[in-house]
């Protein structure tokens, strides 16, 4: 279940995904971003404006291993 935003033309989920692969989820400014970046930032942004109705997790070991997109 995800919801949507008016003001962003996505679901939350999708926009805040995919803004933080463009950068946003880099919380350690190495300019690679690893799953367990990009779940901190899409989960906390995700959860604040959906107002905790929507929480995305991620099941697996070893995320901040598994790098997701490097940011050039």
């Amino acid at each position: 279940y995800s919801i949507e935003s008016p003001e962003y033309n996505h679901v939350y989920f999708t926009y805040y995904l995919v803004k933080g692969m463009f950068g946003g989820a880099d919380l350690d400014k190495s300019w690679i971003i690893n799953m367990a970046e990009l779940l901190i930032y899409t989960k906390h942004k995700v959860s604040k404006v959906s107002g905790g109705k929507q929480n995305p997790m991620v099941f697996g070991n070893n995320l901040d291993k598994f790098p997701v997109s490097v940011i050039k």
